[in-house]
């Protein structure tokens, strides 16, 4: 996958016996919408100066002021 946002939607069935951990390579990556973490995927960089995420929310939508929602169950690591 190019962006977290696709690799995140591609995971439908994830639960407390079914984990995902997406890892993401250095590079700066771009999102042009909010994320919502989902439970029990984890996400997992490639340090925090080599794994950059960009967010260029143009959209209204995103009213909370947040470009990641957070979930339960979830493990957050090396990213700027």
């Amino acid at each position: 996958f190019r962006l977290l946002s696709q690799a995140l939607d591609s995971i439908n069935d994830n639960s407390s016996v079914h984990r995902y951990l997406i890892k993401i390579q250095p590079g700066n990556y771009t999102e042009t919408n909010q994320i919502t973490l989902k439970p029990f995927v984890n996400i997992e960089g490639s340090g925090s100066e080599n794994t950059i995420i960009n967010f260029g929310i143009k959209d209204s939508a995103a009213d909370t002021g947040s470009a990641i929602l957070l979930s339960n169950n979830i493990n957050l690591s090396p990213i700027w």
